[in-house]
């Protein structure tokens, strides 16, 4: 190899095997300082600055921290700090440290060090340092080591063999701060350099032969001759003030007075130095008539400051000691003093005094001779192993990936020049993977006529690329294609390496291939794709695979609908989308004034979606009824909605699947509770409740009873929900006892569809012609009134068919008179109560609590909660651990009936959402902040887990809809959140707080590049990413310069603008693309690591059961529920009166688009339980058609609902409490569900 000016040194890196005692003394100062800068470098500001940095190896870092002279350090090149400058053939390499930089030889502080054992293997969160003093300049360094207290394997293991170091920031002074770059690791080396404390004056002044000389005769004519004085030298006179300095070292008890008339003390110092000794901590003070230096006090197991400060002005007046005495060939006066070589030490204190070594370097006859600077940028050194080189490349691309071509060739290079087996076939197998070195790079950009240092844009070199080619030969565009590769690669642009590829395969490249962009809708799809092919008629195949591509990633009908039918339609556009389109309501809209609507919708918003809408909304017009499309035997029935209650609806199908309690429901005699014995003493949902709500409550359950029956016997395909049943579901038990009077049931209806769907009363209002049509019935902010009176139902199960021939049907009883005005009213107000809880966990809470206060207690808990069928089904028991002082865990026990996650801000996934609620959370305990995590103790059979949507935005002060999206998973495991005696699991749980913590942090650092703020506080153009910005910017300001050209014409005053600007932010926006890429790359791997973390944990394992959609806004939208059935291994959709076999399993799991709706509350079903006797989606027993010759019906009589006695007083402590959103409601244990969040 060729000769570089790049010099090592005389101490070239050496290590060596010691054997080491017992650790030297820990001190409290020690660790102190170590963890307060472990914890300065490691938040969020500091941390995220590792992006995009290259490293060192610990024995790189070492030999350039040695090779180091802050005091003669080079003008712009820092060896420690900054990254080594990159070789060039050809050019001079700029020298390491200047000629006159001191050559260190560092010996070690024994007091100041705390090193690991021999055969120590470190573990997260020790801390272990050295301080040492060199024996040339006097300089100190000092190096600390910490070990993260969540790194679960420290370097060196076997897939780091050793530290690979990365500067963290550029501190104060002469310090460096190094982080570990493996993320298992998070070791932080803080290096740190001092000045000598005795100054080149100080020793002038002590050692200068005419000082000394003047000192003596002074003493002689002051005291005389005869006190024995005799001339000082150098060496005596630093003996005698380290003798003094080390007396002030030593325990207390010893005489520590110096006599200023002290022959020895006249001779040496005098009043000469009276300013060391003050700065030294002597005081001068006076004893019987004397004065004297009083020793500085310093206690010898302290760490105080000032016996530091001695400490070190020991070490360094032993080392100038020892060079006068070189000097002048004197006899040592301490020449059993032994000094420690640091290096071993510091060796041992960063893991490299056993790496791995080439063969070649221990036969080397100068070791300590220069490298090539390749080895440098790298981080590696000469001697390291073939193995350890690999290494060090792999860590260099990692850490800093937009200079990877470089260290590509210095890999290269170092692989022919070692001629390396093992490194040739690793450049090799990079090569095929497509990685380039910039020699390489050159050659591409070359080929292209680019300088490599332009800053044209991948657009304007595909353009040149696409300019190259028309004028290129067919057997030279395979070279132009792999050049453009070359530097698509480089640049690591999606747009160059498709472009070279010339293939179309994902949506990102056939977005690309037609110029457009993600926000762009289907109908601007296909006018790109029509002048695509205009331009180009050879492309029809291609564009129509870009536009195959694109529909399939939208799944999007219209753009199906194209490619199979010529015309833009979209199949999925239902009765409500196609209204909101329209921006019209069918129930408030005149039919006659349907056209005048569709005239103005034509002209204000043209196009094929609006035409679709006007074909939709007239069918609805004039579809007639449908029969049922399904065997009644086999299949579900619907459920039409009274207005406001599609949710109601969503939740009664669900509650019918769920076997127990439907058992219960149907068979409620046996569970009720028995009022002849009073009320209860248990109390249910934390609190006692009345007599009044028992009573109310149970002709709830009687209502739904009778709602299931006919679930089973009517022959469908829908049936509708009683008037009495939804104001039962959402008013006050008093509402309902004393004002409801509704005609009960009396008769049974099974004929056709309208069977289950015919009240009494205004007959009229079920035979309008918009409830003929089925469709989603939107919740609306308006006031619906419902239908009066109450329909007939099927017979209870089990029923009996009576022979009608033989049925002697009594004439009807006399019956009061309905009233209206009463019904009317209490319909209305539970139309209210529907709109203001449009949140089918509200409704959920209330319909279970009120199902609970009507079935008898089986027991208490110790916190008097009432013990129930129904908490066997849905209530788990959680844990809540407090960690105090020293310490001390404090547990919490509580129950819940599901897990209420945090509403998603983001786009996650429920494990991840489920992690925010159990992972390590800071709370405020009064002015205290203390840890809290939560784990199970049990779970239910049926887990429910709300997930929230609605939230408050205040910067507009309404309520919004949060509508990201959150992947749910077809099976669950619950293992990593139940409370295991092996603590294992609570490790492997608190590395994933750790990984979660920093996956937020670059998260944040992400959003903060991309992120452009309005001035109303909202985010905009959120497909637009910060660097794009910046290079907008500079485009503007560009133009705007090349305007002033315009301007003189016109005779007007140029913009004055500094061209500079421009040139800034694209070198802004370059870097801020390099940035987010390295932030993508360690977000997704740290992704990878929280999803495998607990891939072997799956003893406790549930089955995706149910799913409650929504679709629309905050305050209004539409509900609907997807649940699976085991047994038949389908899916259902369960739709007001529609119920269908749902097949598009990823609008469930993955549901992201508008009309896939946001899922609002997942269900899943533990599996080693029966499932079969936990969920049930088919129970059906419909009614055969009777004979229409011999049928009879009952004439329906109407049972009047009793009032309440006047006399009973007011329901006390009610409304009934909302354990999912009332935090003020307590729970069993008496706390607030504010306090505990499920």
């Amino acid at each position: 190899m060729s000769s570089y000016s790049y010099s090592t040194g005389n101490d070239g890196f050496r290590t060596s095997r010691i054997q080491c005692g017992p650790l030297h003394r820990t001190r409290h100062y020690d660790v102190t300082h170590v963890q307060a800068r472990y914890e300065l470098l490691t938040s969020p500001a500091d941390r995220s600055s590792l992006t995009a940095r290259p490293g060192k190896t610990a024995p790189r870092l070492l030999h350039d921290a040695v090779l180091l002279d802050v005091h003669h350090s080079t003008r712009y090149f820092d060896i420690l700090a900054d990254p080594a400058p990159q070789y060039l053939n050809g050019k001079d390499y700029p020298a390491a440290r200047p000629a006159q930089a001191c050559d260190h030889n560092y010996a070690l502080n024994l007091s100041r060090t705390k090193l690991p054992g021999t055969d120590y293997r470190p573990a997260a969160g020790d801390a272990f340092w050295v301080q040492a003093v060199c024996r040339k300049c006097r300089g100190h360094i000092h190096i600390d080591l910490k070990y993260s207290p969540t790194g679960r394997r420290p370097c060196p293991n076997n897939d780091y063999p050793l530290h690979h170091f990365v500067r963290q920031h550029a501190a104060t002074g002469s310090e460096y701060t190094f982080l570990c770059s493996s993320p298992d690791c998070g070791a932080v080396v803080n290096l740190k350099y001092l000045q000598r404390l005795v100054t080149d004056e100080d020793v002038d002044l002590i050692t200068n032969p005419k000082f000394l000389r003047k000192r003596y005769d002074d003493a002689i004519e002051k005291h005389g001759a005869h006190r024995g004085f005799i001339l000082a030298t150098e060496v005596s006179t630093l003996w005698k003030l380290r003798r003094y300095v080390r007396d002030s070292l030593k325990p207390d008890g010893i005489e520590k007075r110096v006599p200023l008339e002290n022959k020895r003390y006249l001779e040496s110092f005098a009043a000469d130095c009276d300013e060391i000794f003050e700065r030294l901590g002597f005081k001068k003070e006076v004893q019987e008539d004397d004065v004297v230096w009083a020793l500085p006090q310093t206690d010898p197991e302290g760490m105080d400051g000032h016996r530091v400060y001695l400490e070190n002005w020991d070490m360094e007046l032993q080392i100038l000691i020892d060079q006068f005495v070189e000097r002048f060939k004197e006899l040592h006066p301490c020449a059993d003093y032994v000094w420690h070589d640091a290096r071993p030490e510091m060796s041992r204190l960063l893991s490299t005094q056993s790496y791995s070594r080439s063969a070649s370097s221990k036969l080397e006859e100068n070791p300590n001779g220069q490298d090539h600077p390749y080895y440098a940028s790298l981080g590696a050194m000469r001697d390291f192993g073939d193995d350890l080189i690999i290494f060090a490349y792999e860590r260099q691309v990692d850490c800093d990936p937009q200079n990877g071509a470089y260290y590509f060739d210095c890999l290269q290079d170092l692989a022919h020049g070692r001629q390396s087996e093992q490194m040739v076939m690793k450049t090799s197998f990079l090569e095929e993977q497509g990685v380039v070195g910039q020699k390489a790079i050159a050659e591409a950009y070359g080929f292209f006529s680019i300088d490599t240092k332009s800053n044209l844009t991948d657009q304007m070199i595909v353009d040149r690329y696409k300019s190259r080619m028309e004028d290129t030969a067919a057997s030279q565009r395979p070279v132009a294609r792999t050049m453009l590769k070359r530097i698509g690669t480089l640049r690591n642009s999606r747009l160059l390496l498709d472009t070279a590829s010339d293939t179309i395969d994902n949506y990102e490249q056939a977005l690309s291939w037609l110029g457009a962009e993600k926000s762009y809708p289907d109908d601007s799809i296909l006018t790109l794709h029509t002048a695509k092919v205009a331009d180009n008629p050879d492309a029809v195949a291609l564009a129509r695979k870009a536009v195959e591509i694109i529909a399939e990633e939208r799944n999007s009908d219209p753009l199906r609908s194209w490619l199979s039918t010529g015309e833009m339609r979209d199949s999925k556009m239902s009765v409500d989308d196609a209204c909101a389109h329209l921006k019209i309501s069918l129930k408030d809209v005149d039919e006659t004034m349907l056209q005048v609507v569709f005239e103005n919708a034509k002209s204000d918003n043209p196009g094929w979606k609006t035409d679709q809408a006007i074909e939709t909304v007239t069918k609805a017009y004039q579809k007639p009824q449908e029969g049922p499309k399904h065997d009644p035997a086999s299949w579900p029935v619907g459920l039409t909605s009274h207005g406001n209650t599609c949710y109601l609806n969503s939740l009664l199908q669900y509650y019918f699947t769920i076997k127990p309690l439907r058992d219960l429901v149907l068979d409620f005699d046996q569970y009720k509770h028995d009022l002849s014995r009073g009320g209860k003493i248990d109390r249910v949902g934390a609190r006692k409740v009345t007599t009044l709500e028992i009573r109310a409550y149970q002709k709830f359950v009687g209502d739904l009873r009778h709602l299931f029956e006919r679930m089973i016997r009517d022959r469908g395909p829908s049936v509708k929900p009683e008037a009495d049943l939804v104001c039962r579901a959402f008013l006050k038990a008093e509402d309902t006892e004393t004002q409801t009077a509704t005609p009960s049931r009396a008769g049974s209806k099974t004929m056709g569809s309208d069977s289950s769907s015919v009240t009494l009363g205004d007959d009229h209002a079920e035979h309008n012609v918009l409830s003929n049509h089925p469709k989603d019935i939107e919740m609306q902010e308006s006031t619906v009134v419902i239908n009066q009176a109450t329909p007939p139902d099927s017979p209870t199960i089990p029923s009996t068919i009576h022979d009608t021939d033989t049925l002697d049907i009594p004439p009807l009883p006399p019956r009061p008179s309905p009233t209206p005005v009463h019904q009317q009213t209490n319909l209305a107000k539970a139309e209210e109560a529907a709109r203001q809880q449009q949140d089918v966990t509200e409704v959920m809470d209330e319909i279970l609590f009120r199902l609970r206060c009507a079935i008898k207690s089986e027991g208490m808990d110790p916190q008097e909660e009432q013990l129930d069928a129904f908490r066997k089904i849905f209530y788990m028991r959680t844990s809540e651990k407090t960690l105090g002082e020293g310490g001390k865990v404090t547990s919490r026990e509580d129950s819940a009936q599901n897990i209420l996650l945090n509403i998603p801000s983001q786009e996650t996934d429920i494990y991840a959402a489920l992690d925010g609620i159990f992972e390590l959370q800071t709370i405020e305990h009064g002015d205290k902040r203390l840890k809290q995590y939560k784990t199970l103790q049990s779970l239910p059979p049926i887990l429910q887990i709300n997930i929230p949507r609605n939230t408050y935005d205040r910067n507009t002060g309404r309520g919004v809809k949060i509508e990201s999206k959150i992947h749910l998973e077809e099976t669950l495991y619950m293992d990593r959140y139940f409370e295991w005696q092996d603590t294992k699991v609570m490790d492997r749980r608190k590395a994933t707080w750790g990984w979660r913590q920093r996956l937020d942090q670059l998260r944040a650092q992400r959003d903060l590049i991309n992120s452009k703020e309005r001035k109303d506080g909202k985010a905009s153009q959120p497909d637009i990413d910060g660097p794009t910005r910046l290079q907008a910017a500079a485009k503007f300001i560009r133009a705007v310069a090349r305007n002033n050209e315009a301007l003189a014409s016109l005779d007007l005053p140029p913009v004055e603008l500094d061209e500079s600007i421009a040139k800034d932010l694209d070198a802004l926006a370059e870097a801020q693309r390099i940035q987010l890429n390295t932030i993508e790359e360690e977000m997704t791997a740290l992704q990878t690591r929280i999803s495998t973390n607990f891939e072997d944990l799956k003893e406790i394992k549930y089955r995706l059961f149910a799913v409650f959609f929504h679709r629309g806004g905050y305050g209004h939208g539409h509900y609907w529920t997807n649940i699976r059935d085991f047994q038949n291994d389908t899916w259902r959709q369960y739709n007001d009166e529609k119920v269908e076999e749902f097949t598009k399993l990823n609008e469930i799991f993955d549901a992201k688009d508008w009309q896939h709706g946001t899922p609002t509350y997942a269900v899943y079903v533990k599996e080693d339980e029966d499932i079969a006797q936990l969920v049930q989606p088919v129970c059906r027993e419909p009614e055969q058609p009777m004979n229409m010759k011999t049928e009879a019906r009952e004439e329906p009589v109407d049972e009047v609902m009793q009032d309440a006695p006047p006399s009973a007083p007011p329901p006390p402590n009610y409304p009934p409490p909302k354990p999912q959103t009332d935090g003020n409601t307590k729970m069993e244990n008496g706390t607030s569900h504010q306090d505990t969040k499920w």
